[in-house]
């Protein structure tokens, strides 16, 4: 989805959440990112607007963690955009990268130290963080194995 599509899709979510369930509804949604981020409470708690519940979610959910695992992780043709971060962690698997655009203010794509995979980002992919950007053109490519990796900020 186009980020004004995104967008749009989120506020619709967000309405039909606020106006049907309440409060405890959208408290349960964000339990995992209050763990993480406890002052988002008084945010939620505070909360009056449309604009107060998306600005609560864009700040809980700014993350992308995708692992292979020993599986398989394709992204072909995609658009992914981040406020916080994307990792995408190979372990031991195989995350293949494609025809594809991603942003975030930070980018991490490989292996953990102990990984035993591999990562393969090919042809017409642009990985922007923050400070960096990496575009692969026709014919390019980049394969890290093991605990490679790249990591843009």
């Amino acid at each position: 989805m186009e980020p004004i599509t995104t967008s749009a899709f989120t506020m619709g979510v967000l309405s039909g959440i606020v106006a049907n369930y309440g409060t405890d509804l959208i408290s349960a949604i964000f339990k995992p990112a209050l763990k993480l981020e406890p002052e988002l409470q008084k945010s939620l708690d505070n909360a009056q607007t449309l604009n107060d519940i998306e600005d609560i979610f864009t700040r809980a959910i700014g993350v992308i963690d995708a692992s292979a695992a020993s599986g398989e992780l394709t992204i072909n043709g995609a658009f992914l955009d981040a406020v916080k971060g994307i990792r995408f962690n190979h372990a031991d698997g195989t995350v293949n990268i494609g025809n594809t655009s991603i942003k975030s203010e930070v980018l991490v794509t490989g292996g953990g130290a102990n990984a035993t995979g591999r990562t393969h980002i090919t042809e017409n992919t642009t990985m922007s963080s923050k400070g960096t950007s990496i575009s692969l053109g026709n014919g390019c490519s980049i394969v890290m194995t093991g605990g490679a990796s790249i990591h843009q900020s």
